[in-house]
């Protein structure tokens, strides 16, 4: 019974130094890992503050963007008699640092002529587009038109035309 009791004794001893050696070993791999956060945080401080002493290389290509902005996005004509002039107006600025290009406008049907004086708009300034719609067409009027441009976070714009063309009485 002795001999039993002393073995038990060991094998506590032995689980207890098992589990204190594991808890050693978390402490320190916690530690590392914390080092190791502290040191990829720092890095990324160094290179914030070198973004900010670079200013002129790193931030002034970053503000160099074209913002694309219209006047308004959609378009009533109301009802139009057929065969009656109908023309919708948009305003589109450049509310960027850099030239806003229009690469295309698409249009949900052919039953419209489009005309933008520029499809370069310099920044801070504004292009006029124009929109004629073929009043032949008796019906509700409901079109889209997109404005594929160089603006990186709005590269497509979508404008809403709506109306009702009735007949000549």
């Amino acid at each position: 019974m002795k001999f039993c009791k002393i073995k038990n004794i060991i094998v506590f001893f032995v689980l207890l130094a098992l589990i204190l050696l594991q808890a050693d070993l978390s402490a320190q791999e916690t530690e590392k890992v914390a080092k190791k956060k502290f040191s990829i945080t720092s890095l990324f401080k160094k290179t914030a503050d070198n973004k900010q002493t670079k200013k002129g290389n790193i931030v002034a290509i970053k503000d160099r963007v074209p913002k694309i902005s219209v006047d308004k996005l959609f378009f009533d004509y109301g009802e139009i008699v057929q065969s009656e002039y109908a023309v919708a107006k948009f305003e589109i600025h450049n509310l960027g640092n850099a030239d806003l290009l229009i690469f295309d406008i698409e249009t949900s049907c052919n039953c419209m002529e489009m005309s933008l004086s520029s499809n370069t708009i310099k920044p801070k300034s504004k292009e006029i587009l124009t929109i004629q719609y073929n009043t032949n067409i008796v019906g509700d009027i409901r079109k889209s038109i997109t404005i594929v441009s160089n603006d990186n976070y709005k590269d497509r714009l979508t404008l809403l035309l709506t109306g009702k063309i009735i007949v000549k009485k």
